[in-house]
Order: C-alpha cells, then sequence, then structure tokens
C-alpha cells in the first residue's frame, strides 16, 4: 500500500525463503525463527520496528 511502512525484518526473512516458504540454510532459519518471536511479541508491546530490530540482534 503507497505510504505504509514495510517492516524490514519481514523482508529479510522473505528474501531468504525458496519458492515453497521453506529456508534451505538450518542457521538462518534458526535466526528467521527468531526475528519471527521478537516481532510477534513486539507487536503485542507495540514496539518501533528499530527497537524491536534491537532486540532480535542482542539475542542473537
Amino acid at each position: 500500500m503507497p505510504g505504509e511502512e514495510i517492516d524490514r525484518s519481514l523482508l529479510w526473512k522473505k528474501a531468504r525463503e525458496d519458492k515453497q516458504g521453506n529456508i534451505l540454510d538450518p542457521k538462518v532459519a534458526e535466526k528467521a525463527k527468531l526475528i519471527t518471536s521478537v516481532f510477534l511479541s513486539t507487536v503485542v508491546r507495540r514496539e518501533t520496528p528499530w527497537r524491536f530490530l534491537i532486540i532480535a540482534f542482542k539475542k542473537i
């Protein structure tokens, strides 16, 4: 949608998926799983996207 910001973490995860939605590299899949879990928890708490990335990468 025009004017709507797309979350970069979701784009990062989507870029690493194959056509079926699978991430082939197990290490990347683990990081994507972590990012998804942190993203979902920040949506509940209404964190900003930048704050979400800081939280995600501190856990890596």
